[in-house]
């Protein structure tokens, strides 16, 4: 990386951390919120080496106490309870902060549950808004006994759930009265496979977890198509037509949040066969260079410049692979040409269609400066971007 591309990253950086003191949300969320403000505030003082901004995300956090204190109560994994209790419990697992930490999230423990069962029950193992965010929250408090019984329910209720087709498995989306079949990272099977690996890795319920692991994988590799280039992948599979509807290049749709699904899948798994097919998946990707193409329109974690950077930036870490290293630097660059609106947060604005809002500003983790700067401090630092585990990416 040459000098200058750091040292405008590094003055970036700097620069959101000066617009994060402007925050004024109120939402206490993790994708949205005040949560992810709090992990870049963390993650920034180890950045700078200096406390004073570990001070400014505990102020933060104490803040975030009292607003559950006060009755926040809704469960999901980007906008509610276990959100902020994977945050707390990832700020205590990394050594940002000090607690008693079973004493601290035992009423968050113990209030998830049975929303995470009436989710599956529901049919709804949505990652962010459903059962599988609650599943991560509870797989990343083991050893908590609680949380061991949560994970076996998870592979119980994920085993009702699933559709088998001779030796593959997958898991139906609620999607206009269709047969659809989710493939995404965000939303659907890519996001179950990851879970799924997590689970066999920590040694639970591994028969059934494997089965539905295998079969799922299996499904998803058989879903790949080399005639919808320059993807591999359709967005969906509804009614038994492969949908290409939305195909971009981002972390929460297509073939960059399934390719690193399937790697981390082998690599969870020691499955040396899926971690070729994962890697094959992803450079696969680096041949996507252009923005209209990849449809990247912001800076964003989710589907912007940003998230495609880091998830480069993230499987070069596992392969050493430099075509990976190229394209994460190819999208840092895209990432600071992107900090261009005078009214934006650090020059920063989300992308929406002006029929829906238009640009706007956001602080948050996923579409906003917060997930932004967490990107750029890991493109120039050594600190190790734990972060990324809310977006299975680790």
């Amino acid at each position: 990386m040459k000098n200058d591309l750091k040292d405008q990253i590094e003055e970036k950086i700097d620069e959101i951390a000066l617009y994060m003191e402007k925050s004024n949300s109120e939402l206490p969320s993790l994708v949205e919120g005040r949560t992810g403000e709090i992990l870049f505030w963390f993650y920034y003082a180890k950045y700078k080496d200096d406390n004073k901004y570990a001070e400014k995300g505990m102020e933060l956090l104490l803040d975030l106490f009292e607003k559950i204190e006060k009755g926040f109560t809704y469960p999901a994994f980007a906008g509610g309870l276990a959100g902020i209790g994977w945050a707390i419990n990832h700020l205590y697992k990394y050594e940002f902060i000090e607690a008693d930490i079973d004493n601290v999230l035992k009423s968050i423990d113990e209030y998830l549950y049975p929303f995470m069962m009436e989710s599956f029950k529901e049919g709804n193992y949505d990652y962010l808004h459903g059962a599988l965010g609650l599943s991560l929250y509870y797989i990343d408090r083991l050893p908590n006994p609680d949380a061991k019984v949560a994970i076996e329910k998870t592979v119980e209720e994920l085993n009702k759930l699933a559709i088998r087709f001779d030796n593959e498995i997958a898991w139906r989306e609620k999607y206009k009265d269709k047969i659809s079949y989710n493939l995404s990272m965000s939303h659907g099977i890519a996001s179950i496979i990851t879970i799924l690996s997590f689970i066999v890795d920590k040694k639970i319920s591994v028969e059934i977890a494997s089965d539905l692991l295998n079969g799922a994988v299996n499904f998803l590799l058989g879903s790949m198509k080399n005639n919808i280039e320059p993807y591999y992948f359709p967005s969906r599979i509804v009614d038994g037509t492969y949908s290409t509807k939305g195909h971009r290049l981002s972390w929460c749709y297509n073939d960059l949040g399934i390719g690193m699904a399937v790697y981390l899948s082998g690599l969870k798994t020691n499955n040396t066969a899926w971690k070729n097919a994962g890697e094959e998946i992803l450079l696969n990707t680096t041949k996507i260079k252009e923005t209209n193409i990849a449809r990247t329109k912001d800076a964003s974690l989710c589907h912007g410049s940003a998230g495609n950077s880091h998830i480069y930036n993230r499987i070069f870490q596992y392969t050493q692979n430099d075509r990976f290293l190229e394209s994460s630097e190819m999208w840092i660059k895209k990432t600071i040409e992107y900090a261009r609106y005078n009214d934006g947060l650090a020059g920063y604005k989300v992308y929406s269609p002006e029929s829906y809002k238009g640009m706007y500003n956001d602080f948050g983790f996923l579409e906003g400066i917060s997930g932004i700067g967490l990107a750029l401090i890991s493109f120039v630092s050594d600190i190790v971007p734990d972060w990324d585990r809310i977006l299975l990416l680790s």
